[in-house]
């Protein structure tokens, strides 16, 4: 397969996981109601914020070291099956620490569902970096099957859990890290489809991964914060737009700050003689 039609698989795979976690949301939130769907939702969060913000761009590594220096992949996976489930631990062990210590970061939350979100933790490192050495095989099959294989896993176990055996939060969480725990494993038994090499630990290609891991990751915090902070203050800070930036929802925005900030559109309206509005304020093109 080429790239378009690698691409077309790829596309046509995230509108299928949007389908179904759209409906699989839809269905626990009428079951579960108002506050079930809170605490899965505050779970969620905690889970994917230790992934998106604990992964140190490791996961962007293994990609790039799979894709260019395809001889290294054994030690790749091998030092992956290390460090993802043991950066994930560690991770998971901090945050129980941290709300234990502080309770009121997760209100009203029983420890048995914050425990069980915490165990799938390793379980979901594992499955984004095994993930990662299959794009950089390039074997996007294998990607895309992983990729909604567990959203196509949680719906028909929603169903069953909901509207068979009565089952609440408690039974969706559980089932939840069970569901990782399977997709964990099919992703490393295919990451390791033909990897025959014993253990390896190469050091010196861990501190490659780190470099390079940390690297990207740098740059698209920056990027996330420079994108942010300059939102923010476009939209909110700035002195002619606080509290917020109302043209979002009129269309429209004053003669002075057209003037101001588009002088060009002002000129063309002004040769036109459409500047002088009575209103005091212009539509935006």
């Amino acid at each position: 397969m080429g790239l378009l039609q690698h691409s077309s698989l790829t596309i046509v795979t995230r509108w299928i996981g949007f389908v179904l976690e759209g409906t699989a949301s839809i269905l626990v939130a009428r079951y579960v109601g108002p506050a079930g769907k809170g605490t899965l939702a505050v779970l969620g969060v905690i889970a994917g914020l230790t992934m998106q913000m604990g992964n140190v761009g490791l996961h962007a590594a293994t990609t790039y070291f799979a894709a260019r220096e395809r001889e290294t992949l054994p030690r790749i996976a091998w030092a992956s099956l290390v460090l993802a489930p043991g950066i994930g631990l560690v991770l998971a062990l901090g945050l129980g620490w941290a709300i234990s210590f502080f309770p009121t970061l997760v209100p009203n939350i029983p420890a048995l569902l914050i425990v069980a979100t915490l165990l799938g933790i390793p379980f979901a490192f594992l499955q984004l970096f095994f993930q990662n050495i299959l794009l950089g095989q390039q074997r996007i099959g294998a990607y895309n099957l992983l990729d909604v294989g567990g959203k196509a896993m949680a719906l028909p176990m929603a169903l069953v859990i909901l509207l068979i055996l009565g089952g609440g939060v408690q039974e969706l969480v559980v089932t939840g890290v069970l569901v990782s725990v399977v997709m964990a494993t099919i992703a490393v038994r295919l990451a390791f489809r033909g990897v025959s090499t014993p253990f390896v630990f190469d050091r010196l290609l861990l501190w490659r991964m780190l470099t390079y891991g940390l690297r990207s990751y740098v740059a698209c915090l920056l990027a996330f914060l420079i994108i942010l902070i300059w939102h923010m203050y476009g939209a909110h800070l700035n002195p002619e737009v606080f509290p917020f930036d109302s043209s979002i929802f009129t269309g429209k925005i004053s003669v002075e700050r057209l003037r101001h900030e588009h002088p060009l559109e002002w000129e063309r309206l002004n040769a036109r003689g459409e500047a002088g509005i009575p209103d005091g304020e212009v539509t935006e093109p």
